[in-house]
């Protein structure tokens, strides 16, 4: 085992990080469909659940960038595919967003990955069926909570105060688009991000047996 001496380790403190929070650039698609990916089992690396891996990213992280670029927040190590080891997205705008993905966005990932290709009960088949039949959020939610957001970090950038500061990047970003609230979605089996979302003032909207719908008004 090495060892660092008292000096080395003052030094190793003080030397400057290199994961840095940035804005989105169109050049990190690649790695925020690796880093959902790798996130998409609750947090846990999903990759062994499909067989069609670039699936979750197109339903859950490049809509979004596609329809409001400017609200996402890339966290950049330098060491993954595109510096990218995790992010903030989504949309100030739900109802708009939906509409706009429900005539530009879903019939694509309708046509590359159809439902009838896909495994009976697989996880690629139930991301399929959501892109088939996308459903509305509550009316009640969008007019109180009108922004919605996802966000996913890489375990090694965990633990260093990144998170927050992602959902508050985007929070401040989505209020100054003029969204008095904000919603999200999260498993109940995801106990640490249920904590960490309601240490930032998220409150439990709906629950049911597998995930939770939580919104924070904004500011």
């Amino acid at each position: 085992m090495s060892r660092l001496t008292a000096p080395t380790r003052r030094a190793a403190r003080r030397a400057p990080s290199r994961v840095s929070v940035r804005p989105y650039r169109r050049s990190d698609d690649a790695g925020l469909s690796a880093v959902c990916l790798a996130t998409a089992d609750e947090g846990r690396d999903g990759s062994a659940l499909y067989a069609r891996p670039s699936l979750p990213g197109e339903v859950y992280a490049l809509p979004y960038v596609r329809f409001e670029p400017d609200l996402c927040l890339v966290v950049d190590d330098g060491t993954r595919e595109g510096g990218v080891s995790g992010y903030v997205l989504g949309t100030s705008d739900t109802a708009a967003f939906e509409d706009w993905a429900t005539r530009a966005w879903w019939p694509g990932v309708r046509s590359r990955h159809p439902v009838a290709d896909q495994e009976p009960g697989s996880a690629d088949a139930r991301l399929a069926a959501l892109a088939a039949s996308p459903q509305p959020t509550a009316r009640a939610v969008v007019e109180a909570y009108p922004a919605h957001l996802h966000v996913d970090l890489m375990p090694h950038v965990q633990g260093q105060g990144l998170g927050r500061r992602l959902l508050e990047g985007f929070m401040q970003h989505a209020h100054g688009a003029g969204a008095a609230g904000v919603h999200l979605g999260v498993s109940t089996g995801n106990e640490r991000a249920v904590g960490f979302y309601e240490r930032l003032g998220f409150e439990v909207l709906e629950r049911t047996e597998r995930a939770l719908l939580m919104g924070r008004l904004l500011p």
